[in-house]
């Protein structure tokens, strides 16, 4: 039998006796507690419980939870009683939700916290369109529309919420200049509404292309560059993903040495109805022309071509053109306004790259989807869809990165939109001269 402690002491968590505690009044169920049964003896009282010892570094309960609301809401996770509104304490405003760089927020493009600025468009015709379209799925605000004709204002504000609509340039700038636009009239009058925005300070993006006339298009760069401004051409294929991917293959030298480029667009024959007296060099082929210099990594420096007509046609409807750069690369171009009318674009766009160590392709004559019956169908789905989105979304995104200034580099250099226009001319000047080779000025503005 162990020994026993004295009357009135009791063991330590080491095991040492000591002291005991007095009882306070009532515990028991006696009042006095261990003084009141001094002489006689007490059934041994069961030993209370000891709490269980945590681990360190563990946190209650209460702790824990507390430290989770805390990092909820720094990382704005929903709660465990779900989204409740109002501010989380009374009379404390709720602290808005951190975002990630090149998330979305309120009212414009979440890029590291820059405020977005508020666009107008300019033209309200089927790519006027699109850009709202793609500027309103990026969640840029459009709060100008430009466009001479009442109803085509009227009734593109209704659709898609433009508060303002101005007959010309000089009324909105009279209006309240915005803080940048986007230029979507036809070709022709590209130098007088991006003249007029560049000197009232206004960033642009200019359709492609640049303006049609080289000496238009020389006019734009000097006004961007006398005033600061900037001022981006609008070549979509730059953005859109698998061209991008190709250009980032021919950069990476995975096909050797570039020796040639080589293009085809075919169109319907709706295009020469819908533009008479537009080349089809400066209509479709910039884009091809575009990439030949993006691909190559050089400038045109001579141009070969040879165009033809059909009977009713006053533009040409077929263009073939042979380009050479600098770098001695050579480049084929063919384009073509010959398919039915009711054919969808981009169903015919090719272009391959050839280099000493292979060859690669972006191949768009495959839709996604494809309907043929009474009237074929082919959404376009990868460059300017209806609803937003696509190569458009990526080239806006880009321009409002570019004009809040957390993108630092061009995907389209203005010099590169000047030239495309100086090949492009050059294209039409040698069909028309019966293929007379033309040569190109490296810098028109010389």
């Amino acid at each position: 039998m162990g020994q026993r402690d004295a009357p009135g002491t009791q063991r330590s968590r080491t095991g040492r006796p000591g002291p005991r505690r007095a009882a306070r009044p009532g515990r028991g169920g006696r009042p006095g507690g261990a003084a009141a049964d001094h002489g006689r003896l007490r059934p041994a009282r069961r030993a209370r419980p000891q709490p269980v010892r945590q681990a360190r570094g563990h946190r209650r309960p209460g702790r824990r939870a507390a430290a989770l609301r805390r990092v909820r809401r720094r990382r704005a996770l929903p709660r465990d009683r779900g989204d409740r509104p109002g501010p989380a304490h009374p009379g404390r405003p709720r602290r808005p939700a951190r975002r990630r760089r090149g998330e979305q927020r309120r009212g414009g493009v979440g890029v590291s916290g820059a405020r977005v600025p508020a666009v107008a468009v300019v033209g309200a015709g089927a790519f006027g369109l699109r850009h709202v379209a793609a500027y309103r799925s990026l969640g840029v605000p459009v709060t100008a529309l430009v466009d001479p004709d009442p109803a085509t204002r009227a009734r593109v504000a209704a659709e898609h919420d433009v508060p303002r609509t101005f007959a010309t340039v000089a009324e909105l700038l009279a209006a309240g200049a915005p803080a940048a636009a986007s230029v979507c009239v036809p070709g022709p009058a590209h130098r007088a509404v991006a003249v007029a925005l560049l000197a009232a300070g206004v960033p642009v993006l200019v359709e492609k292309p640049l303006a049609a006339t080289v000496g238009d298009a020389a006019a734009i760069v000097a006004a961007a560059r006398t005033h600061g401004v900037l001022c981006q051409p609008g070549h979509i294929l730059r953005h859109s993903a698998p061209h991008r991917a190709l250009y980032d293959a021919v950069r990476a030298g995975r096909l050797g040495q570039v020796l040639a480029v080589s293009s085809r667009r075919d169109r319907p024959r709706t295009l020469s109805r819908l533009f008479p007296h537009e080349h089809p060099a400066l209509l479709t082929a910039v884009h091809d022309i575009d990439l030949a210099i993006w691909y190559a990594q050089a400038p045109v420096v001579e141009v070969r071509a040879a165009a033809r007509t059909r009977p009713g046609s006053a533009s040409p409807v077929l263009v073939w053109a042979e380009l050479r750069h600098a770098n001695d690369v050579v480049s084929s171009i063919r384009n073509s306004y010959l398919l039915p009318e009711h054919t969808p674009n981009h169903t015919s766009d090719l272009v391959e790259v050839y280099g000493t160590d292979g060859v690669a392709h972006v191949d768009l004559g495959h839709p996604t989807l494809l309907v043929q019956a009474e009237r074929t169908e082919a959404p376009d789905w990868l460059l300017s869809p209806l609803d937003g989105g696509g190569a458009l979304a990526a080239e806006l995104r880009h321009f409002i990165g570019r004009v809040t200034g957390t993108e630092p580099s061009a995907v389209v250099p203005l010099a590169d939109g000047l030239h495309v226009v100086q090949v492009a001319a050059a294209v039409a000047d040698s069909a028309a001269a019966g293929g007379a080779p033309r040569r190109i000025s490296p810098d028109p503005l010389s």
